[in-house]
């Protein structure tokens, strides 16, 4: 037993707490401490022979259970049960390579009293005891390996910002779920060799390598070099650390030869470990190199471990598939990332502002070229699309430069190390990294995005700020390329925001998987988007950030559909009642905001009017607009208002301005409980239609033969200006209408039963008869006009029971 099977106990329990299985959670804290209770019992024995060199481990085992027997204790109390943003944390531990079909996993670094989980007591050929019960490392969980390669490009065309990579090792800890899914470190180099160009394979293989020189000299570090791997971006980020006087060997761990290495980096939403063992691509007989290294000592192989473990993670092993130089600072340090897409002229000004903060350690500087031509790129002695770290700016009005160090060399000559132009115009991007201030806590949510078209579903998050905050939004790793995040940040109260006009806001845009927000003293509301299903992380920097609330409690979705039968149009057409209606119940005053939903390209709105409670579950038959208590102008996708209801009855009536087809959301947020029913959208169960020309006449009669007692009749009668009888046509408010009565007469007798006398105007609706026809029996419906006319009559009839109408008897 080993304190390497103890993280990994205590890393599977977290996996376990993260998908709620606290009993598998507690069971793996209960192994960890048994393997604890063997190594105390082992060094109990030992004592007694080197009473000495026991004293360091009695120190690990003390501190380790301590840290396992409280938590378990904290594992007992359910009240402190991770949120959903921790189980995040841990369930984004596992990183995959569908191509090489690999998979690992990076668990977040775990504090365990005066040590952590990156430590080199936890690998198992390292003597936790002495001074091994330092570490300075970190990563990982199990031996690992990755990938060997490269696509030589020799000569000056070995630019580029690309790097990546997922060197494929096999990692020793795997999730509770899946014991076994790593494979081994020698078939995911195979994996990762296949993929290389065919000028390297035969000549390039992993090899291990023991690690004796572990120099830290500035002067060394800063004579680091890329050759062959197109990682511009990467050494340039870690040539700028280094002149930033960061402790880059503190990333990794432990600082002597061992078969394996935990390397601390940054990325999916924390500081995580990445285990990789000690072999390296080497070129046989050549002096090119597809790792980091430095023309100052040959011998130096260390950084060439963290680049490895960097290309493990990244996403396509030594075949990097592009980064940018702020994006690997980051990874490497935890330097908040800012990217500045340059306008003309702008660089010397930012420099000028930046670059005192440089001097006093406060940001790293980096610079991107744009595309050029192989001509231009000799003329300006530049490489296209290629990251350089800023070595010198020197302003001596009237001219200004820029010194650039170049990242990559040729073999090992550094003869074009240093480039210094005073001429901007293909720098594109301007890579700014600042330092994290010290004591400044820091508030993470972690959450998933699937696609969504609502606003309202979208993740939304809060901050409130009496200073400038910064927010760091990180799209997690993943090997998806194609994708786009746009964050919007909108003035508000804090709460969750359901129209993109409802406030003012600013939008934040980007291919990029990291983008920093600075907000000024304010309260907000950020909402992000994204063209695909990923993971984030929304970081705050020393303000509270939270999950986004409605602004009221009590919230009611209704998801319905403008079908054909449905789709009435806007207030001015016949068919508007025809749209679909809800009867909303509201029972104490309360306040509401009341948003509808369409689909892309629809234009939309709703109407809300007073009811009555003998009105419920019934089709509005007339609309006046000036009786709408929302009045607003139709709207592309989406309608929003806010208002204060009194307690009754009401009527909502969604409509689209174009007898759109498709389908809607109508949400209700409210300060108490209200209440919503569908109408049902025919006038009855039963239901005919009935077009009959005018044909230069003022009347006609239509026979109803009723077959059950106490049948319920609807009539409504629209005119219409033309004399189609095979379709029902719109008609607008503006078109002429007869006036027009109705009466119905016992068929047989002949006999009035309802008479109508007075003649309608207002029929732009539809003019309605309703009937109980007591008994079954044959009967009439006249229908007339106030003067003889062209046109056609529509008739639709609804009944509770079937009825048979016809135009003869």
């Amino acid at each position: 037993m080993s304190l390497l099977q103890f993280i990994k106990h205590i890393e599977k329990s977290h996996v376990y707490r993260a998908i709620d299985k606290p009993e598998q959670a507690k069971n793996e804290v209960v192994s960890a401490i048994k393997v604890l209770n063997y190594l105390a019992a082992a060094a109990a024995a030992a004592r007694a022979e080197v009473p000495q060199q026991q004293q360091g481990k009695d120190k690990i085992i003390k501190t380790l259970s301590v840290f396992a027997l409280e938590y378990y204790n904290e594992l007992k109390k359910r009240e402190t049960s991770k949120s959903t943003s921790e189980k995040l944390l841990w369930l984004s531990s596992k990183l995959v390579d569908s191509e090489c079909q690999c998979e690992w996993y990076c668990y977040p670094v775990i504090k365990l009293g005066s040590y952590d989980s990156t430590n080199a007591i936890f690998i198992n050929n390292y003597a936790a005891g002495g001074n091994g019960a330092g570490g300075n490392g970190a990563g990982g969980n199990g031996a690992g390996g990755n990938g060997a390669g490269g696509n030589g490009a020799g000569g000056n065309g070995a630019g580029g910002n690309g790097a990546g990579g997922n060197g494929a090792g096999a990692d020793g800890a795997n999730t509770a779920n899946t014991a076994n899914t790593a494979n081994t470190a020698d078939t995911a180099d195979q994996l990762l060799l296949a993929r290389l160009p065919s000028v390297t394979q035969d000549i390039c293989r992993f090899e291990p390598l023991e690690m004796t020189n572990w120099s830290a000299d500035p002067s060394i570090l800063s004579a680091l070099y890329q050759d062959l791997l197109q990682d511009c971006s990467f050494v340039s980020s870690f040539l700028s650390l280094v002149d930033q006087k960061v402790q880059m060997l503190q990333i990794i761990s432990p600082n002597q030869k061992s078969n394996m290495y935990y390397v601390s980096l940054y990325f999916n939403g924390c500081k995580r470990k990445v285990t990789i063992d000690n072999r390296l691509p080497l070129i046989h007989h050549s002096q090119r190199n597809l790792t980091i290294k430095s023309f100052a000592d040959e011998t130096l192989f260390w950084p060439a471990l963290i680049e490895k473990a960097y290309l493990k993670i990244a996403g396509s092993g030594y075949l990097p598939s592009g980064s940018n130089m702020a994006n690997d600072t980051y990874i490497l340090s935890g330097w908040l990332p800012e990217i500045v897409k340059l306008k003309q002229g702008q660089l010397p000004s930012l420099l000028m502002e930046l670059w005192p903060l440089k001097m006093n350690g406060q940001v790293a500087l980096g610079i991107g070229t744009g595309s050029m031509s192989d001509k231009l790129s000799t003329q300006l002695n530049l490489i296209s699309e290629h990251d350089y770290m800023i070595e010198e700016f020197e302003n001596q009005k009237p001219s200004i430069s820029i010194t650039l160090k170049n990242p990559w060399l040729c073999g090992n000559s550094a003869a074009n190390r240093f480039v210094k132009t005073e001429d901007f115009a293909q720098f594109k991007y301007l890579y700014i990294n600042w330092k994290p201030k010290e004591n400044v806590p820091s508030y993470t949510e972690n959450f998933i995005y699937s696609n969504k078209k609502l606003m309202l579903d979208l993740p939304q998050f809060t901050v409130k700020c009496d200073k400038e905050c910064w927010l760091l939004l990180e799209r997690h790793l993943s090997q998806d390329m194609n994708y786009w995040t746009k964050a919007t940040v909108f003035e508000s109260t804090g709460d969750r925001i359901l129209s993109p006009n409802d406030h003012e806001h600013n939008l934040f845009e980007s291919n990029n998987r990291l983008h920093l927000i600075k907000l000024k003293p304010g309260s907000y509301t950020i909402v992000v988007w994204c063209n695909t299903t990923a993971m984030f992380s929304l970081t705050s920097f020393g303000f509270p950030l939270s999950r986004s609330r409605y602004k009221h409690s009590f919230n009611k979705r209704i998801e319905g559909e403008w079908t054909v039968d449905t789709n009435g149009g806007e207030w001015t057409m016949s068919s508007f009642l025809n749209n679909p209606q809800y009867d909303i119940i509201v029972t104490k005053p309360t306040s509401v905001t009341l948003c509808l939903y369409g689909d892309e390209a629809t234009i939309v709105n709703f109407h809300l009017l007073h009811s009555q409670a003998s009105q419920k579950g019934k089709r509005i038959r007339k609309f006046v607009k000036t009786d709408s208590l929302l009045n607003e102008n139709y709207n592309l996708n989406y309608q929003l208002a806010s208002l204060d209801l009194q307690p009754g009855h009401y009527k909502l009536i969604v409509s689209t301005y174009h007898h759109s087809l498709g389908k809607f959301t109508f949400f209700i947020n409210s300060s108490t409980q209200v209440e919503v029913e569908k109408v049902p959208n025919s006038i009855g169960l039963y239901s005919h239609t009935r077009i009959v020309p005018w044909n230069n006449q003022n009347r006609f009669k239509l026979y109803i033969t009723t077959e059950t007692r106490n049948t319920l009749v609807t009539f409504k009668i629209l005119h219409q200006n033309s004399q189609d009888t095979k379709a029902v046509l719109v008609e607008r408010q503006t078109n002429y209408r007869p006036a027009m009565r109705a009466s119905i007469f016992n068929a047989v007798t002949k006999q009035p039963i309802q008479i109508n006398k007075d003649f309608s105007s207002d029929t732009l609706y539809g003019l309605y008869i309703d009937q109980r026809f007591e008994y079954p029996g044959a009967f009439i419906l006249l229908i007339e006009r106030f003067e003889i006319g062209s046109g056609a009559c529509v008739v639709e009839i609804g009944s509770n029971f079937k009825v048979t109408i016809q135009k003869e008897p």
